[in-house]
């Protein structure tokens, strides 16, 4: 039975379904319990509009134009998860690092493990403020250490996305 669990929550599109159910139905029963819109509710009633617009994708696997193109996406995905815990561990590694480097401050954006993850996200995606350390005990350090940072998620992590990205797309071709 609980191979058979296993198998049926492995098919992405069954397990967006069951999000979609439990997510809906469980949003639905609190507000109807609380009588108006809690903050749980709206959360779990977001991600049920979520993945109801991404059951799109199943019935757009139907058509021609289209359907090559959602079989790349899940393909790319399956692709690059291992990649995604790396570049995950990477990010929480660094923004650690650039936290305990800023918590003396609080008016640096690095001052909470909180906005210190999102800052070290926002450096990956180009974000790059040279004025995020000014003020703190450690600013050549911590600069040195941002510098690193970018050199290994720009340079070396997301080309090896890219060249994953190019992989899938291949293997997707071919079938």
């Amino acid at each position: 039975l609980c191979e058979e669990g296993f198998a049926y929550f492995s098919n992405v599109w069954n397990f967006n379904d069951t999000v979609i159910v439990l997510c809906s139905t469980s949003g639905n029963v609190l507000r109807l319990v609380e009588w108006e819109e809690t903050e749980v509710s709206r959360v779990l009633l977001s991600l049920s509009i979520i993945c109801v617009y991404f059951k799109i994708l199943f019935y757009l696997r139907a058509f021609e134009t289209s359907g090559p193109l959602v079989s790349m996406i899940i393909q790319i995905w399956k692709d690059m998860q291992s990649l995604v815990g790396i570049i995950a561990l990477v990010i929480i590694g660094f923004s650690q690092a650039f936290w305990l480097l800023s918590e003396v401050d609080s008016d640096l954006p690095f001052s909470s493990i909180q906005d210190s993850f999102l800052n070290s996200y926002s450096f990956m995606l180009g974000g790059y403020d040279p004025t995020a350390f000014d003020g703190a005990p450690l600013q050549a350090w911590a600069t040195f250490l941002s510098v690193v940072f970018m050199l290994v998620m720009n340079l070396l992590l997301l080309n090896l996305l890219i060249a994953l990205m190019g992989n899938s797309y291949t293997v997707v071709q071919e079938k």
